[in-house]
């Protein structure tokens, strides 16, 4: 992976702090530890990324010889002109033929759609949206989606802005985050079943949690997202994130 390939994010994209190096290299690191695994085990080899972050990861799962592809409305507008497999486009309007793909992903991207601003401020379509945003994900896969969010059931999400840090508490009633449950009928009207709760190891660094309160609390979140995702617990609020994949019937 050639970590000098930069500027891949419209320099006026509120999500410009992606393309850092910082977060390029924790993304690589999901993408190395959560998905790669994930895709040897179901003999995948074309995927798309819907909300691509910096658009890394997708060039380290073409390097390592898949058929992958990227989009995200925050590429800069000449990004097909670098690297054709990535495109500017929106989530919700997907640039690809019915079934083009094996396997079609989206991590912790659905909890932003219908929303303004971090805080996940409501617009007034948000569920016509979010709709629309998995009927796309199910449209261009033949077989399989992963995707990965927030679980509403859970009284906290990694949302916040204000003195609880990056924590937002919120009602388990509330609409900007998503349950299992709701998530399932939104695949299941596409003709895609909940296969598993997805083991997460990799998709969280716990960096922050280790600054602040040490390796063994660090240690401690990730044995328990690992025991709260599976089916009897990992739509309950006893599971902070969810991490699901959806198989074509």
């Amino acid at each position: 992976m050639d970590t000098n390939d930069i500027g891949l994010i419209d320099a006026d994209s509120p999500w410009k702090y992606c393309d850092s190096e910082l977060e390029k290299a924790k993304y690589q690191r999901r993408i190395a530890l959560f998905l790669i695994p994930l895709l040897r085990r179901n003999s995948i080899s074309s995927v798309l990324e819907v909300g691509a972050n910096s658009g890394q990861g997708t060039l380290m799962l073409q390097q390592l010889g898949l058929d992958a592809h990227a989009v995200d409305p925050h590429f800069r507008s000449d990004v097909s002109e670098l690297h054709p497999c990535l495109k500017r486009a929106s989530g919700l309007y997907l640039p690809y033929g019915n079934r083009r793909f094996e396997l079609s992903f989206s991590f912790d991207v659905i909890e932003h759609v219908g929303t303004v601003g971090p805080a996940l401020t409501l617009s007034d379509n948000h569920w016509r949206l979010r709709r629309q945003f998995v009927d796309e994900l199910c449209r261009v896969s033949c077989e399989m989606v992963v995707i990965t969010t927030a679980n509403k059931r859970f009284p906290f999400d990694e949302h916040g802005t204000g003195l609880l840090g990056s924590f937002r508490p919120h009602s388990t009633r509330e609409q900007a985050t998503l349950s299992a449950d709701e998530l399932v009928r939104l695949f299941r009207r596409n003709g895609f079943e909940l296969e598993r709760h997805l083991d997460p190891t990799g998709f969280f660094e716990m960096d922050r949690l280790r600054r602040s309160l040490g390796e063994p609390a660090a240690n401690l979140a990730e044995w328990w997202l690992r025991l709260s995702s599976n089916r009897l617990l990992g739509g309950s609020m006893l599971n902070p994130h969810l991490f699901l994949s959806f198989r074509r019937r």
